[in-house]
């Protein structure tokens, strides 16, 4: 039986004293005792259950009958069709008028004309603009022309719209509105990491990708400049009457772009500026191939049109208040409440400063600063309370935080530093009890006068598993960082955990780092992608933030394009998907395409099921974990089972026969493949056994390594990711003096 105890009853014991309490009482002070062990309530394991299901699978989409007449919008190389927008047409509106022009110039060959409704006006069955005439309109967002059909999205969730035909016009209608008056458009930073995005509704223009979509044939598989935008050539452009609506299951649907087009995704630059000196190439040249890289997220309907604030918000806590509140900080295991200390990377990060949660004055001052945010701007509906990332300074072991974890926690780690300087990690229960009860803290004094706002928290490392006995206030939506496609073992207790939190939290955003996994190497997950997705928003995800595709699309873009396409709508069929991805983007050659991803699947399913306790969480982000994960990949991405991959795209090649497009795409996806091969000889030589040769064999593989991604890079951009790789992987080659394209490092004296 589940237990719960109040915040102060777990205190009873402990006299809690103020941050200025003095030098000669500090010793009988708990807060000043620091140890290893958990102090908090014994809690007896319950029986497991899954969550509830909260809502069924079903689609948004509806197609009711539909009126009108059929609308032949262009034949033999001449638009016959006009484009009408509104006097004060948003910003979705206008970007689907552009669309609307550039796909019917590549289809049809046509210059589709767009006027303001002002300048057109119905003559008959024509409408005319400026002495020219056409038999059809595409009337788009709320004109004129709309609002006296009565037509339009006003029922529709925010991103929703609906396509009609009344007579011989098409309406395209959407929620544009910003859910933030005042708003729309604007810039906002989602994540610490400086992921950014346009909080505000795109529903016209989701409508006007759909109308392409379902009823042209065209598809955005992987970025067009990588030849992954499907547009059919057509002599004319002839539409059926339709009826049909829809609008996402989610309103926060973000798989995070890795590629700066903004210049704003923090660690991505990082390790990109890092990496690019060993190509001999700039960030510049990043950049500038790089600027159209988001394209494709707006393509798929990926957006938010709800503001989750998922900062970090006590990153300058530190800064701001270690002088005048020190006890509002995690005591360390040398005796102090020192964030700061330590060297070189450990005081970059001291940013990321632990705090002290049990602090009952810290605990009021953020309600109180939360509450002052809200008071300040009325548009905001949610507040950030996510502690700070980061593996140190490390969390508090005072004890009267100690009081507050049940020994039977889920075992854990994380890192110290002693009175000597020394850092080491040690096991310690999960610390979730203890956040549950700080985000429960803020948050029912933050309901008192905002009972209708919400926090947003983190279930992650040290606190990711399920609380044992701290209730969740029900304004605390939990982001939950969970899921490995290259650890089965992992994926299996992050789903129970995702099942754990769903019944304790009324609201989940689903969080994951999954897509970072298995470094580069060409991968298939959609089955288990869709299993866990569909779960997902059965038991009550309200939004998702995916970190991050790194644009490795000849490998890994059928995930990229599952996961968009389930976001948008979770009922889809998997399998109708890929095949759909099969036969849109290589024709004549599907049989073998699918063939092929179903082979890398199997792979990738035989290698996420070796791994087990080899690699941590996160797929291997320390450099332990990585060796035992690449050891796992390099016995599975043998170059045998990469040249059994080969020998099916030969196949689908030899069906593509004259087809260039397709042949190109098939070329596309061998780029995966080259990068497999040179990285799984890497690996060979740096597992092959203790020789005299070792290191001049590993030297040998970096070299060829980096001819294949420089060519990789100038001439197959968008085919692979090869920065993240390069960035990771470099303390492996350092055993041996080497950085990542083989050359020999230089001493801290040279």
């Amino acid at each position: 039986m589940k237990v719960h105890l109040s915040f102060a009853a777990l205190l009873t014991s402990a006299v809690v004293l103020p941050y200025w309490t003095s030098a000669a009482s500090a010793a009988d002070n708990p807060r000043n005792n620091w140890g290893r062990a958990a102090l908090g309530p014994n809690i007896t394991p319950t029986e497991w259950k899954p969550a509830p299901e909260k809502r069924p699978l079903t689609s948004h989409r509806r197609v009711l009958p539909a009126q009108g007449q059929v609308l032949e919008l262009a034949k033999a190389g001449k638009s016959q069709a006009i484009v009408a927008l509104p006097q004060n047409a948003t910003a979705s509106s206008q970007a689907a008028a552009k669309l609307l022009q550039r796909i019917f110039k590549v289809m049809a060959g046509v210059e589709l004309l767009v006027a303001d409704e002002s300048k057109i006006q119905a003559q008959g069955n024509n409408f005319q603009t400026e002495g020219k005439s056409f038999a059809n309109l595409i009337s788009i967002g709320e004109t004129r022309f709309a609002q006296s059909a009565g037509i339009n999205a006003r029922d529709l969730a925010l991103d929703g719209y609906r396509l009609q035909t009344s007579g011989n016009t098409l309406f395209i209608v959407g929620q544009d509105r910003a859910p933030r008056p005042g708003h729309e458009g604007t810039p906002l930073r989602v994540a610490n990491s400086g992921v950014s995005g346009n909080i505000h509704a795109n529903g016209t223009l989701h409508g006007t990708y759909a109308l392409l979509e379902r009823h042209f044939g065209c598809r955005w598989l992987w970025p067009a400049e990588g030849g992954g935008e499907i547009i059919p050539r057509r002599e004319s452009l002839v539409l059926q009457p339709l009826h049909e609506s829809d609008e996402p299951a989610i309103a926060q649907r973000i798989i995070r772009n890795y590629y700066p087009e903004q210049g704003v995704n923090a660690y991505g630059r990082r390790q990109q500026q890092t990496v690019l000196p060993l190509l001999n190439r700039s960030y510049t040249s990043l950049v500038n191939k790089a600027k159209n890289s988001n394209e494709w997220f707006t393509a798929m309907g990926l957006g938010q049109s709800i503001l989750f604030n998922t900062e970090e918000p006590f990153t300058a806590y530190w800064r701001k208040y270690s002088e005048t509140h020190p006890a509002w900080f995690a005591l360390q295991a040398d005796g102090t409440r020192n964030q700061a200390r330590g060297t070189g990377d450990l005081a970059r990060i001291s940013a990321r400063a632990r705090l002290d949660v049990s602090n009952p004055e810290l605990i009021e001052f953020v309600a109180q600063e939360i509450i002052q945010k809200f008071d300040a701007d009325p548009t905001l509906t949610s507040a950030s309370i996510a502690p700070n990332d980061g593996s140190y300074p490390s969390f508090c072991l005072c004890e009267v935080c100690r009081r507050l974890d049940p020994p039977q926690g889920e075992p854990v780690s994380f890192s110290i530093m002693d009175k000597a300087g020394k850092t080491s990690r040690i096991e310690y229960p999960s610390l979730s009890d203890r956040y549950v009860i700080f985000y429960s803290q803020i948050a029912d004094r933050v309901a008192k006068k905002y009972p209708n706002h919400q926090l947003m928290a983190l279930a992650y490392s040290t606190y990711s598993s399920p609380p044992l006995y701290a209730k969740l206030s029900p304004n605390v939506v939990i982001s939950y960082v969970g899921l490995s496609y290259f650890n089965d073992d992992q994926r299996a207790k992050d789903v129970r955990g995702w099942e754990d939190w769903a019944r304790s939290a009324s609201q989940m955003r689903l969080r994951p780092n999954a897509l970072l996994g298995g470094y580069g190497m060409p991968a298939v997950f959609t089955r288990k992608l869709g299993q866990d997705f569909k779960r997902a928003y059965q038991t009550g995800m309200v939004g998702m933030d995916w970190d991050a595709l790194t644009h490795n699309w000849a490998g890994r873009g059928l995930n990229y394009y599952v996961l968009a396409k389930l976001a948008w709508d979770p009922s889809l069929d998997v399998d109708a998907l890929v095949k759909d991805y099969c036969d849109s983007g290589f024709g004549p050659a599907s049989p073998s395409i699918q063939k092929y991803f179903a082979e890398l699947e199997k792979l990738t399913d035989e290698a996420a099921a070796k791994v087990g306790d080899s690699a941590r969480a996160e797929d291997g982000i320390d450099v332990k974990s990585m060796k035992g994960a690449i050891q796992v990949l390099a016995q599975s991405y043998t170059l045998e089972r990469i040249e059994a991959l080969q020998a099916i795209l030969n196949e689908a090649e030899a069906q593509a026969k004259s087809d260039q497009a397709v042949l190109e795409r098939i070329a596309f996806l061998e780029q995966a493949l080259r990068y497999a091969r040179v990285q799984t000889n890497l690996f060979g030589a740096y597992f092959a056994p203790r020789s005299p040769e070792r290191k001049q064999n590993v030297q040998k593989a970096l070299q060829e390594r980096l001819v294949v991604f420089t060519d990789i890079y100038d001439n197959h951009f968008y085919a692979q990711g090869i920065f993240e790789t390069l960035y990771r992987q470099s303390a492996l080659w350092q055993e041996f003096g080497l950085d990542g394209a083989g050359r020999e490092l230089k001493s801290a004296n040279e």
